[in-house]
């Protein structure tokens, strides 16, 4: 078996698409004492990475069914915490305060999707055309807690990353645009200053890659 050196492993590893928000997760996996620490370890020192040891979250052998879940929580706060990193660091204030606060976001969040919900039936709004009153309002929260953490608000997102949530649903660079316009709209509706929407958009753009699965100027994926 050939060696791969630390080089050429995180070579290899930056050609891979983030899958995290922009943060790259590299999973380890072997049997005890196989090494996952030392190579772990490694990686960490020439990435400048962190390294979360699975056995620090799962509650023994007999909770290794609540893993999976945790590890979403863990991941969905590292995305968050990517996304808010995009935020200038010279700014004082968080990009939640600078907006007015958590209150301040929900509202304008929820006039935003209030909007894609009622677009055009073979555009945005097909996605929501056969959803439950329940189901929806599931949805806008999550999505309001995602802005909040991604802004730095004091809130926590525990839902899925943004790749996860939209795979299979065929959005295009059509639907994506049409999504960045809506959300211009709303931000001029509510009278958001122009500095301040240029780091919204810059923001959400951050996820673009994890949405997008076809660079089409129609309406959804053929």
């Amino acid at each position: 078996m050939k060696r791969i050196r630390y080089a050429e492993l995180t070579a290899l590893i930056g050609q891979r698409q983030p899958a995290c928000g922009s943060t790259t997760v590299i999973a380890l996996d072997g049997p005890s004492g196989s090494g996952k620490t030392r190579l772990a370890d490694g990686l960490a020192e020439v990435t400048g990475g962190d390294v979360l040891h699975l056995d620090d979250l799962y509650p023994g052998w007999q909770g290794l069914e609540a893993t999976p879940p945790m590890v979403r929580r863990v991941l969905a706060v590292v995305a968050a915490m990517a996304l808010f990193s995009a935020v200038p660091a010279a700014a004082q204030d968080s990009l939640c305060k600078r907006l007015g606060g958590g209150d301040a976001i929900s509202t304008v969040v929820k006039s935003f999707l209030t909007k894609m919900r009622k677009d055009d039936p073979d555009k945005l709004g097909r996605f929501w055309l056969f959803r439950g009153s329940g189901g929806v309002a599931r949805e806008e929260q999550l999505i309001v807690d995602f802005v909040q953490s991604a802004t730095g608000c004091d809130r926590l997102y525990d839902g899925r990353d943004m790749r996860s949530t939209h795979k299979g649903m065929g959005l295009s660079s059509a639907d994506w645009d049409r999504t960045v316009g809506l959300l211009r709209a709303t931000l001029d509706e509510y009278k958001v200053p122009a500095e301040l929407q240029t780091e919204v958009i810059d923001l959400v753009g951050t996820t673009r890659s994890a949405i997008v699965e076809c660079e089409e100027s129609t309406f959804g994926c053929p």
